[in-house]
Order: structure tokens, then C-alpha cells, then sequence
């Protein structure tokens, strides 16, 4: 009888253990952590109100940011951080209207400041929020590892004035499309990691 006891135990704890990994890898599936180097020395009211505001549109796809300073070379079970950098200037022969790049092999992005000015002189309320929409669109690209645009939403390649007024009110999301490609994507990165841990050898 002890031991039907003990068996029936064990099977509890390996159960609420399965549980709690599970919901560990569910977790894991929708946060990325961004580590944020700001060498442009953007004004910190307007970086900080960027990277909460970022963090609201990529919540409405479903991913959690956890934001953190400076850079690493460690990530959680599924994937490594990306490293976003923004510099003071864009190197003299990129196209006068690119703000921001992503490496797409490594997912890390640099942002270009000096792309922002004039947004921040003729239209400063908008500054912070159009900086977040450039967070966000990059992010977008880092997620889902494809140089891709849409038709409407983040992801879009051009914006006209009423995405600009849009951005302002926090109405600019990804598109349910992209919010889709984004969550898959960062479901396979999962997945990927976790089929690799499986197949190494135990100590």
C-alpha cells in the first residue's frame, strides 16, 4: 500500500512539474527582451514614452518586451535579446528616408536618429510616438526574420500624414497578419530550441 502511495506521489509532482515547465515555454514564447544602447543621447522623456509606447503595440500582437540597458549575450530558453542601438547619424550613403536597419540573421537593429529631427522641431508631439513606431516596425522585422511590408499597419513601408496623426492618438498596430507571422515565428524559435536541447546528450 506504501508504495502505490509513493508512486501516486511521485506522479503528482512529475505532473505539477510538466505544468509549471509548460507554462514556462508559454511564457517564454511571447516575451523578448530588448537591450536598448542609446548613443544619440535622445532627451530620456522621449525615449522612455517610445519604449512604453512600443511596448503597448507589440503587446496588442501578443509578445511581452522586457526592456533592459547596455547589451548581452544571453536570452531566455528560446531565443537570444535583441540589441537595438541608436545612433546620432545615419551612415552618409543611406537613403536620405531610411530611419532605422535590421539584421535580419541576428534580429539586432540600429535606429538613426538624425532621420527624427525634423519631426522633433516641426512636430514634437508627435516625437516620442513616431520613434516608437520606428521601434516597433524593426522589431516586426527582427521577429519575424523577413524583409517584408504590408499594406496597412506597423508594418507599412511608406506612411502618410493620417498614419502620422494615427501614431499620435496610439491607434498604429500590426496588422493581423503580421501579428500572426510574429507570434508563429516566435513559437517556432521555441520549438527549435527546445527539439536542440533534446537531442544533446546527457551529462
Amino acid at each position: 500500500m506504501k508504495v502505490l502511495i509513493k508512486h501516486a506521489a511521485l506522479t503528482v509532482v512529475l505532473c505539477v512539474a510538466a505544468v509549471a515547465e509548460q507554462r514556462a515555454i508559454e511564457t517564454a514564447e511571447q516575451e523578448v527582451t530588448i537591450y536598448i544602447q542609446d548613443r544619440a543621447t535622445v532627451p530620456l522623456p522621449v525615449i522612455n514614452r517610445a519604449m512604453s509606447q512600443t511596448s503597448a503595440i507589440l503587446e496588442s500582437a501578443g509578445i511581452h518586451l522586457v526592456w533592459k540597458r547596455g547589451s548581452t549575450t544571453k536570452g531566455n530558453r528560446c531565443r537570444a535579446p535583441i540589441h537595438l542601438v541608436i545612433e546620432k547619424t545615419a551612415p552618409p550613403e543611406l537613403r536620405h528616408d531610411v530611419m532605422a536597419s535590421t539584421e535580419l540573421s541576428s534580429g539586432d537593429i540600429t535606429v538613426y536618429y538624425d532621420r527624427f529631427w525634423l519631426t522633433a522641431i516641426n512636430w514634437p508631439s508627435l516625437a516620442s510616438a513616431h520613434l516608437a513606431q520606428v521601434f516597433a516596425h524593426e522589431i516586426g522585422h527582427s521577429l519575424q526574420r523577413l524583409n517584408r511590408h504590408s499594406d496597412t499597419g506597423i508594418m507599412k513601408a511608406r506612411f502618410r500624414s493620417a498614419d502620422y496623426h494615427d501614431m499620435q492618438a496610439g491607434l498604429m498596430r500590426f496588422s493581423s497578419e503580421d501579428a500572426d507571422l510574429i507570434r508563429m515565428n516566435a513559437t517556432r524559435a521555441c520549438l527549435t530550441t527546445r527539439a536542440s536541447a533534446e537531442r544533446e546528450p546527457r551529462p
